[in-house]
């Protein structure tokens, strides 16, 4: 396995700790997860980095922040069931409704 590979993987685990965190601690310490990964750079064109970002930013209430990283996630996205998902996300930050879920 390359060193590339090794280290992606390795970023990925800690993104998806850094959403265990949020879910387990609240939204923001799910955020200072994300932003303490180390090589997070690594991360540039994975789309569920920014996509986890605003997930984390909607629940805390922030819609325009949460918009944003759902715009940066729907540009990454590789596929046609990405862009559907992260453009739902996107009208949820549109709607009057509150809460999490779409």
């Amino acid at each position: 396995m390359s060193e590339y590979v090794f280290l992606f993987r390795a970023n990925q685990a800690d993104h998806h700790r850094a959403i265990a965190i949020g879910q387990r601690d609240g939204a923001g310490r799910g955020l200072e997860a994300l932003a303490a990964i180390a090589d997070r750079d690594r991360l540039a064109r994975y789309p569920f980095y920014p996509a986890a970002q605003g997930e984390l930013e909607f629940q805390r209430g922030d819609r325009v922040a949460a918009r944003k990283h759902f715009q940066d996630a729907l540009v990454l996205a590789r596929n046609e069931a990405e862009r559907r998902f992260l453009e739902k996300r996107l009208r949820s930050c549109d709607s009057s409704s509150t809460g999490a879920n779409p």
